[in-house]
């Protein structure tokens, strides 16, 4: 509704949209959509210009919901549903009716005034303002050097081909009752079964017992190749022009982070000369690596306000900073095999591992890992306590944890989604 009048444009040129847009700055207005990445994403493609919607104040209904802790069902009907007066999913007859799309937006406002608090909270206002970020983002693209590309292709085939070989043959690998069965059958005793009673064969199953079975450390590569291949360079491949345009997803994690999809255009892989085959839009530009080091104990930092771990952290090596205090010794006197042990003992307590679990994966005896741990429940007291506190908590039966910048997190259905 503009000037008190109720406008539907149907099919809007590149003239309209750019007027539409011009009115909402000229307002001053702040408009509200639902999954607004999609529908700003197409005004923007359909007006040619990907920096129009710059400076209109936009709320993501859907996204203040997910910001609520609502992440699992996140469709407008769902939502209107749960928590409108107004009819669900088979409201509205045919999509493309007039009642069905007065439906949509009244339910776009009743859903926005429902959750109207999270935009109050930090993590909410930051979703919403960064959705038209990321619209613009989609619609530019990121360009890549299709020749080298090509190249890429072919020398991947090839590696998938001869690391398949080294697999026993006539077995679906992609298939995990075959590939269970034929592991099964080479020896290889596997140690986790699934709810339903299958062996696991997942990647943390594997990386156990690869040390140990050489059709294991196959296997391994083989997939890491084959995911290499169908994830990201078939994708970009298939794409036919020189732009990848991926969606890029602000409730798509259920921590929270940034997802990309369609096609993936995050954890680009390292192998392979991967990276290469990006290029900056103009000649006159140039690609920037930046990367945020020790983000997870940054974060530990400033949520438990840990004085020693800041230090840490202030240091060039806060790794090797950590190790002195754990080992007793200066910095310069501890060996890469400690910092790296004591890393990665860190780092698995920030996710909750424990004595036995650290020490598998790490290579190490449990004996070893407790010795550390209790100089550094020691030294690193405030973050130790929080780490007992949330233990206490999750063993406690409590169902939500908040984020430091007001962002909801259901544990309840999330633990109900991973099973036993």
């Amino acid at each position: 509704e503009i000037d008190g009048v109720s406008c539907i444009l149907e099919s809007p040129t590149e003239s309209e949209i750019r007027l539409l847009l011009g009115k909402f700055k000229e307002l001053e207005c702040r408009v509200t959509l639902f999954n607004a990445t999609f529908d700003i994403s197409h005004l923007l493609y359909q007006a040619k210009d990907p920096t129009l919607w710059r400076g209109i104040e936009t709320v993501d209904a859907m996204l203040l919901a997910h910001n609520s802790g609502q992440s699992e069902v996140l469709s407008l009907k769902h939502l209107m549903a749960m928590y409108t007066a107004l009819p669900g999913s088979r409201a509205g007859g045919d999509t493309t009716s007039k009642k069905y799309l007065a439906l949509d937006l009244i339910g776009t406002r009743l859903v926005r005034d429902h959750f109207a608090g999270q935009y109050n909270k930090p993590s909410g206002r930051l979703m919403s303002h960064l959705t038209p970020v990321l619209s613009e983002m989609y619609v530019r693209g990121v360009r890549i050097d299709r020749t080298e590309l090509g190249l890429l292709l072919d020398e991947t085939e090839l590696a998938l081909a001869e690391s398949l070989s080294k697999l026993p043959q006539g077995v679906n690998w992609n298939s995990t009752a075959e590939t269970a069965k034929a592991l099964i059958d080479a020896g290889v005793e596997l140690t986790e079964k699934t709810a339903t009673g299958m062996w696991k064969t997942s990647e943390p199953v594997l990386l156990e017992l690869a040390e140990e079975y050489e059709i294991v450390q196959n296997l391994l590569e083989y997939r890491g190749i084959s995911k290499l291949y169908t994830g990201f360079l078939l994708p970009y491949w298939e794409s036919q022009t020189e732009w990848i345009h991926s969606r890029l997803l602000l409730h798509g994690a259920e921590t929270g982070r940034l997802s990309s999809r369609d096609p993936n255009l995050q954890q680009i892989p390292r192998r392979f000369r991967f990276k290469t085959i990006f290029r900056p839009d103009a000649p006159d530009h140039y690609w920037g690596l930046c990367d945020l080091a020790q983000a997870e104990l940054r974060v530990a930092a400033l949520i438990t306000g840990d004085e020693l771990m800041a230090e840490a952290l202030m240091n060039e090596d806060a790794h090797r900073f950590v190790a002195s205090i754990v080992y007793g010794k200066p910095q310069e006197e501890i060996t890469s095999a400690e910092r790296k042990k004591v890393k990665g003992i860190v780092f698995g307590l920030l996710y909750g591992g424990s004595s036995f679990g650290l020490a598998k994966r790490i290579g190490v005896s449990p004996k070893e890992v407790d010795s550390v741990l209790d100089v550094f429940f020691g030294r690193f007291k405030k973050l130790s306590a929080w780490l007992k506190k949330v233990e206490k908590e999750s063993n406690s039966g409590v169902t939500e944890i908040h984020t430091p910048f007001g962002r909801t997190r259901r544990l309840d259905r999330q633990l109900a989604n991973e099973g036993p």
